[in-house]
């Protein structure tokens, strides 16, 4: 109970406008299962921080596809005259 406790307070810090509602649900012994939900944000650094690398991510994975298929056009391009072993 302490560590949830603990992770509502931090969460208290960073969204201290937010609704946090915490507890518990017996399980075995020496488990702990955390879920956190979030909705209804308001403007909050971190999170918009994710957005954007998260954006930064995509566009930064498409350009490496495009690369990766010019390069593979030229590799077989390059290749097209020689003749197959089969």
């Amino acid at each position: 109970m302490t560590l949830i406790k603990e992770l509502g307070d931090h969460l208290r810090g960073i969204a201290s406008q937010a609704v946090i509602r915490n507890g518990d649900y017996p399980r075995e012994k020496g488990l702990l299962d955390i879920t956190i939900i979030l909705s209804e944000l308001s403007d909050v650094a971190k999170v918009r921080n994710y957005y954007v690398k998260a954006s930064e991510l995509a566009q930064s994975i498409k350009s490496r596809q495009g690369e990766r298929e010019i390069k593979a056009n030229l590799v077989e391009d390059a290749g097209k005259d020689v003749p197959t072993l089969l």
